[in-house]
């Protein structure tokens, strides 16, 4: 039993209070556990693409005489790690949103349930309500589906012209191969997690809905 369930407990609060408030806690810990999962997928992501990228500079350095070979290394070199920085700064961002926020919404419910006639609590509660629901419209977990979306199309687009550019060498074609299924496996991966964390998102939502309704 959780330490929040058992301090309701004692407070003897009604029943259906301790399930609304529970049912918070569960939600933000469900979002919080999928935020630290999508944080470990973006590091897994970016250490898979840099062993890519160093195969690929090899074979392109290799093939350095080919025309087109060193636009093409630079190009897809410099988005390559862009993007990978870019991923682990959005989930950095998502999973510090979501901790804060998701205590904020606990202490919220269990202030506006203990004090129902706060003007404050109630004020509080609706605050935290419109913080969660940014989250999905314009913040972090929003951000996250977007740029998977846009860099990973472009990174594709680069190993595409890095395949046609030496289909002659057996190697290159390999590699940018092997890099294109490791991208759409993970962007797989990030698109999975976003989607899980706008579901985590809406359960909240709806959950402090109900202790706001209650």
């Amino acid at each position: 039993m959780s330490s929040l369930i058992e301090w309701l407990e004692s407070r003897r609060l009604f029943s259906a209070t301790v399930v609304q408030v529970v049912s918070v806690e569960q939600a933000a810990m469900a979002l919080v556990k999928e935020a630290s999962q999508a944080r470990i997928d973006a590091a897994a992501s970016a250490k898979t693409g840099a062993a890519d990228d160093k195969a690929l500079r090899a074979d392109l350095k290799r093939l350095k005489s080919v025309k087109g070979n060193a636009a093409l290394l630079k190009e897809f070199s410099t988005r390559e790690q862009g993007a990978e920085g870019e991923f682990k700064k959005d989930v950095t961002a998502l999973s510090n949103s979501i901790t804060k926020q998701t205590k904020q919404d606990v202490s919220a419910g269990i202030n506006f349930i203990l004090y129902p006639t706060s003007v404050k609590a109630s004020k509080t509660l609706a605050a935290d309500l419109i913080a969660i629901q940014k989250l999905t419209s314009s913040g972090p977990v929003q951000k996250l589906g977007t740029d998977v979306n846009g860099d990973n199309v472009q990174l594709a687009n680069d190993l595409t012209a890095i395949s046609t550019t030496d289909a002659s060498d057996a190697p290159t074609v390999a590699d940018a191969t092997t890099a294109k299924n490791d991208l759409a496996s993970s962007s797989a991966t990030l698109k999975a997690d976003d989607a899980a964390l706008q579901s985590d998102l809406s359960t909240l939502i709806a959950d402090v809905q109900a202790v706001e309704n209650s």
